[in-house]
This record gives structure tokens, C-alpha cells and sequence, in this order.
């Protein structure tokens, strides 16, 4: 288990109190202390000592991409999940995910996170799983588009063998490892139960408003994770539905951005994602999945993303006022 730490030190321990509460016991817990400047590390060496299945590593800091890579790295069980530090995981989840991972065979397991604030999460369980090849379940990740996250998954440290890392220095680094991480899998499994807890909190890192450079590296790693798709899916059909759900993404993100569509940070980030949908828009014209007025979308973000993401806001409130209409009930009855 890999827990990049950073400042982190009003909810470490409870994070590494429900790593060590696992139902599964045999456990390689790395703790990698990024430089923290609070009590962090204080807490982490408690901990190594408390346990001795926690091996603490300090580091300066240079970021999350890398703690996890060095994480990665000292790790030596057959399988590599990650917390992050102010996150909490339910006392079950190494089992449950090991278990599907035995019945059906996969190299990677993925169940839903549930969110929480202050009081602890409430986790839920099926008991029910199913498998997918990795391109498929991509597939199924892309056009969800929530669910890029690299933690609430269990991967076979086989994965990494050829490599695989985090980009170290680019923000929202999960969407081109996961797009890599899935192309990698044969075999993958979905559980229908929530046993990540993610705290949601403001000064968190995906809860801080982004900065301008932010916003650019989203484009960065959308097109990152499009030029890889472009460039490994064996099918070239399949190829252009998941760079256009990509580029979907992108336009959806600009739509929601804090502050409007317009302003410094959203110009920076319409710039960068005109030259993305420009360079994949024979993809989208080939792509069979996306709505005709998805595709009208990206088709006018090639020459105005602004306009784009007004048309977008417009379609979503017409579907609103629409759906009131269709459940207004009638009055003539």
C-alpha cells in the first residue's frame, strides 16, 4: 500500500489507522513523507514504529506523481493500491478486492469512492463484481469521465514491470496513467461496492479552485492520454470514440469551470483545447458514440471553444426545462 503524505497531519491517522485495521493483515504499508513542513512527519514515524509493517521514506518534496513512483518502487507485495493521506479506506477493502481479483482472474480491480466531510463514510457493499478487458472498462472510464482517480483500485505490480509511472510534474497525472494502467491489463474487474473514502475538503487538491497552469495541464493530459489511445488501441474505430469522449471531457470541464468561461485562466485553457480538438477532429467525425450535438460541440470548439461551451450550457437547460415539461403533471385530468 502506497500513502503519499504532505501536510496532511489533521487526518493522517485516522488514513493510516484504517490502512492498519485491515481484514487483510499481510500488509507492506509505504509511507512516503513528501517534504511535509507540519506534524506530518511526526505522525508517520510514530506509526513506523508502532507497526512494522509501515516503512517510512522521506523525500523533499516534488510532488505526488513522484511520492507515489517512489512508493511504487519500494514496493515488494504481488499487488500496489494507493491512499491518499487525508482519505480513509474501509476495513474490508484489501479483502474484498483481492477476493474478486482471485474469482475472476484480472490484474486490476476498481470500486466506487464515496465522499465525505467530517463524519466518517459510509461504504457500501454488493457483493456483486464483474470482469472486462482493459480496453473495454477504459472505454466505460472515459465516458463516464468521473472516475480517473488512481486510488480505490488494486493493480498487479506486473503492471509496472515495463515502467509504468505517474508523470512527474503535470497536474491531473491520473488520466494518462489510467488510460496506460487499462491499455496494460488483459483482464480487469469491477466491483458494485464503495469502500474508498475520499474527504473532501477545500484546501484539498481537488478541492482548491485551479490555478491557470492547472487548467492547461488537464488539457495537456487529456491529449497526453488521446495520443496514447491513438497510438496502442488495436482498433481504430474504438480508438476514435475514446479520443472523442476525451475531448468531451475537456469541453464539459471548460462549461463548469469556477468564475465562468471567461476570464484569464478559462482564455489559456480555450486555447490549448482548440489546438486538441482541432488535432482530433477527424477522430470525432469518425466516432459513432457521440451525440449529434456533442459533436456539433466539438466541431465549433475547433474554431470558438468559448462558443462551444455556451452552446453546451444552452442544450443542458433546454434538457432541464424539458424534462420539468414531461413531468409537470396535466391539469386537465
Amino acid at each position: 500500500m502506497v500513502v503519499p503524505v504532505f501536510n496532511t497531519q489533521e487526518y493522517l491517522d485516522n488514513c493510516l489507522a484504517s490502512i492498519a485495521s485491515q481484514t487483510h493483515q499481510r500488509l507492506n504499508i509505504i509511507v512516503v513523507d513528501d517534504g511535509s513542513t507540519d506534524g506530518s512527519p511526526s505522525i508517520c514515524h510514530a506509526w513506523s514504529q508502532r507497526d512494522p509493517r509501515v516503512h517510512l521514506i522521506s523525500q523533499e518534496n516534488q510532488g505526488l506523481s513522484r511520492a507515489r513512483n517512489v512508493g511504487i518502487e519500494a514496493s515488494e507485495g504481488q499487488w500496489i493500491t494507493f491512499v491518499d493521506s487525508d482519505d480513509v479506506i474501509a476495513p474490508d477493502f484489501v479483502e474484498q478486492h483481492l477476493q474478486v481479483l482471485t474469482c475472476t482472474g484480472a490484474e486490476l480491480s476498481s470500486g466506487a469512492l464515496v465522499s465525505f466531510v467530517d463524519d466518517p463514510p459510509k461504504f457500501t457493499r454488493s457483493g456483486q463484481a464483474r470482469a472486462s478487458k482493459g480496453w473495454d472498462e477504459l472505454k466505460e472510464i472515459v465516458q463516464d469521465k468521473d472516475r480517473w482517480e488512481a486510488c480505490g483500485r488494486l493493480y498487479n505490480r506486473m503492471l509496472f514491470a515495463q515502467g509504468l509511472r505517474f508523470r512527474v510534474g503535470m497536474k491531473y497525472e491520473d488520466i494518462e496513467f489510467t488510460a496506460r494502467v487499462y491499455a496494460s491489463a488483459k483482464q480487469t474487474a469491477r466491483l458494485d461496492a464503495a469502500l474508498y473514502g475520499y474527504r473532501k475538503r477545500p484546501d484539498g487538491i481537488m478541492g482548491q479552485s485551479q490555478s491557470v497552469g492547472d487548467s492547461v495541464d488537464l488539457v495537456w493530459a487529456l491529449e497526453s492520454a488521446a495520443d496514447f489511445v491513438a497510438n496502442s488501441h488495436p482498433s481504430p474505430s474504438a480508438a476514435d470514440e475514446i479520443i472523442s469522449e476525451l475531448i468531451h471531457h475537456g469541453l464539459l470541464r471548460l462549461t463548469r469551470m469556477p468564475g465562468g468561461i471567461c476570464g484569464r485562466r478559462p482564455r489559456l485553457f480555450r486555447e490549448a483545447f482548440k489546438q486538441f480538438s482541432r488535432k482530433n477532429l477527424a477522430s470525432v467525425k469518425r466516432a459513432e458514440t457521440l451525440t449529434i450535438p456533442v459533436q456539433r460541440c466539438i466541431k465549433i470548439s475547433c474554431l470558438s471553444p468559448w462558443l462551444a461551451a455556451v452552446y453546451m450550457r444552452f442544450l443542458r437547460r433546454a434538457a432541464l426545462i424539458a424534462l420539468r415539461f414531461t413531468d409537470f403533471p396535466d391539469k386537465r385530468r
